[in-house]
């Protein structure tokens, strides 16, 4: 007998794949006009997610393609969506290469493209490309809020249009059984494109491994409001654009100094920090072979 489906899911214990519940990768974004088109997907995506838990399948499939959804979706425990690789966030705005999987969602003000479910162990996403579609104030492209270990690898996050947020949120639960974020895996973060924070770090977190990747924000690289303490970054690149020249970042006020900068010259200088570990951190937090930039066009 052959398998007319899309993959062998009716083969038992094999990945869900998003294509047999409907899913169609024929998403377009039109980096002239701002506008993306193609099916929405949301339906297919959450209907896919939820079978991968009721079968107790810990591996959600997304082939490569665009894919667009009007509205954000949950990963839920010991679930992971996979897709067959990233890309560069440049490329694919100024329609030059585009491969791999790649999804467009529309975030929704205050809230994020993409949530991993609080108080949850072992998630993660995985070799795919995550991009906001709009300019509404969303918190974040991707948020992992109340996870215990969790695991993301080989993931462009960006957004199309200026946001005020993140994109890539990291906080503990403040419901139930309270789970800080710890413990997490971020292999090979590419985050970059017209959000104000690569990184935020939130709340109480502990014991994050950072490692390879680039963190470019228009504001902060890297950023810490809250109880941060024995994170590593290893061989990651961090990157500010300061853009407030630009117009798109209203508010940005760098800091001026006549004292010098890091124990040089005595000149009158304006800055803003690349890493800014604020709030009560700063203990135990670890940089390792990381390369720091800051981009200031004229």
């Amino acid at each position: 007998m052959s398998l007319t489906k899309v993959t062998n899911s009716m083969i038992q214990g094999a990945v869900i794949n998003v294509l047999d519940y409907g899913a169609i990768a024929d998403a377009t974004w039109n980096s002239g006009t701002g506008v993306v088109t193609g099916t929405d997907n949301s339906t297919a995506f959450i209907a896919a997610i939820a079978d991968a838990v009721t079968k107790k399948i810990g591996v959600v499939y997304v082939p490569s393609g665009t894919y667009y959804l009007s509205t954000k979706f949950t990963i839920p425990a010991s679930v992971a969506l996979k897709g067959d690789g990233s890309m560069k966030h440049g490329y694919f705005y100024s329609n030059e290469f585009v491969a791999g999987t790649i999804l467009l969602i529309n975030g929704t003000a205050a809230q994020d493209c993409i949530q991993f479910v609080e108080n949850t162990t072992f998630s993660g996403l995985t070799d795919m490309s995550i991009f906001n579609t709009n300019d509404n104030a969303i918190r974040s492209v991707v948020s992992v809020v109340g996870v215990l270990y969790p695991q993301l690898s080989r993931l462009t996050i960006g957004s199309l249009k200026a946001i005020s947020g993140a994109g890539l949120y990291l906080s503990n639960s403040a419901s139930g059984l309270g789970f800080q974020t710890l413990w997490g895996e971020f292999l090979n973060l590419s985050i970059d494109g017209y959000i104000r924070y690569a990184l935020k770090l939130d709340g109480t977190l502990l014991a994050n491994n950072f490692t390879g990747g680039d963190y470019k924000g228009d504001w902060v690289g890297i950023i810490s409001t809250g109880v941060v303490n024995s994170h590593t970054f290893t061989g990651v690149k961090i990157e500010s654009n300061f853009a407030a020249f630009t117009g798109r970042w209203a508010g940005l006020t760098p800091t001026y100094t006549n004292t010098g900068l890091f124990g040089g010259v005595s000149a009158p200088a304006y800055f803003y920090p690349i890493v800014e570990m604020g709030g009560t951190s700063a203990g135990g937090n670890t940089f390792n072979g990381c390369y720091i930039e800051i981009i200031h066009l004229r």
